[in-house]
């Protein structure tokens, strides 16, 4: 069997993606405003709502009706068993209202996370060359502070002798002399502060990358897998 290219196993991924699509767009998701002016999205509206519009959009976020009244679900009658009984009250916000329910479930996150991974990138070294522009650009600022590091430092040595001499000499160390030498040295802390948190960054990215490099190679294994069946 000839072995598939990588436009075919895009191809196939994006099909098999987007046929996901039309459930998560047949959810109804409300968006409505509380008394204090904020917006919240929600599967339900909630109980005894009393804002006089809302509007309705599919599950996909297209928004399919705006400035609707409809009638909110009917609160239980007295007497009626109460439908939220021996089950968990969602946490609420300051107002007391109930948090919105989640928009996607977690399966639902992946598939879009999936979707976007292999839209943006076609192979796996477009994914690499990403990643290096970004560790290039790091690179590019870790050097401009290793020069101002050594330059900071060149200065604080100089400040540091020239007071050694006048000490030395028996003359009083100025105010402005202990002033500039303080302030060499929070200089250069925040200098050093920032290239360690370059470091820190360059390793978030690389991970950050990595992760995506690995979904992909499993994507690409997951549809090679179902073409050649």
């Amino acid at each position: 069997m000839q072995a598939a290219t990588p436009a075919t196993l895009l191809g196939a991924l994006l099909a098999a993606l987007l046929a996901a699509q039309p459930a998560l767009a047949q959810k109804k998701v409300y968006r409505w405003v509380d008394e204090e002016g904020k917006v919240h999205y929600s599967e339900t509206l909630p109980p005894n709502w009393k804002g006089e519009t809302h509007d309705e959009l599919r599950g996909d976020g297209m928004v399919t009706e705006e400035g609707v009244s409809h009638a909110p679900d009917p609160v239980a009658e007295d007497g009626a068993p109460d439908p939220l009984e021996g089950k968990t009250p969602l946490p609420t916000d300051k107002s007391g209202m109930k948090r919105p329910d989640p928009l996607y479930t977690d399966a639902e996150k992946q598939q879009r996370m999936d979707r976007l991974l292999m839209l943006r990138y076609h192979s796996e070294e477009e994914l690499i060359d990403a990643m290096e522009i970004e560790i290039n650009q790091l690179e590019y600022d870790e050097r401009l502070l290793s020069a101002t590091e050594q330059s900071l430092k060149t200065s604080l040595r100089s400040s540091i002798d020239a007071a050694g001499h006048r000490q030395r000499a028996g003359l009083e160390v100025s105010e402005d002399m202990l002033a500039n030498i303080s302030k060499i040295r929070s200089q250069l802390e925040e200098n050093q502060s920032s290239l360690r948190g370059l470091k820190v960054r360059e390793q978030n990215i690389r991970d950050d990358f990595q992760r995506d490099l690995d979904r992909y190679r499993e994507l690409a294994e997951m549809y090679s897998a179902q073409e050649d069946s």
